[in-house]
């Protein structure tokens, strides 16, 4: 075969070179395939003998009962519930954290009142006051009352 493809022009050469080695390669591969074609037989009737007996069977078949169903859907009922509870709970911490907020404003906004209110009541200020809308000290000394009755 091979002073066969040596007589022949480059293009045929390949071609017989590639059709001669299909041939060799295709006695080692039908080989092969039948060794393995044998060893998946021998799996396959290895895999009947250990087949699921009818009790496996039945345990697939009872996922599918209601009861399973109905357990399915109570799960379900309570992770949603667990959801809508934790984003209520996240609802609430964000209301919350703005609450916080507006009473620490309100707080410093008291306490900045509290400070001009103590300021304004200083005897210096109210003096000043007075003196602006005409009212005096008086020259008479106050009056005291005093009561001498004894049932008091």
């Amino acid at each position: 075969m091979i002073d066969q493809v040596q007589k022949r022009i480059p293009a045929e050469r390949v071609a017989s070179a590639a059709k001669a080695g299909v041939l060799k390669a295709g006695a080692v591969v039908s080989s092969t395939l039948d060794t393995y074609t044998s060893s998946l037989k021998h799996r396959v009737t290895s895999n009947r003998a250990q087949a699921p007996s009818a009790s496996q069977g039945r345990q697939f078949g009872s996922l599918l009962r209601p009861r399973t169903f109905v357990f399915l859907i109570a799960g379900t009922l309570v992770f949603a519930l667990y959801i809508n509870n934790i984003l209520t709970i996240n609802s609430l911490s964000a209301s919350n954290e703005v609450l916080r907020d507006r009473i620490a404003n309100s707080r410093s906004v008291n306490a900045a009142l509290e400070l001009r209110i103590e300021e304004r009541q200083t005897i210096g200020r109210i003096t000043q006051k007075a003196a602006e809308l005409g009212l005096y000290e008086s020259s008479v000394a106050a009056v005291e009352l005093v009561y001498e009755d004894e049932r008091l």
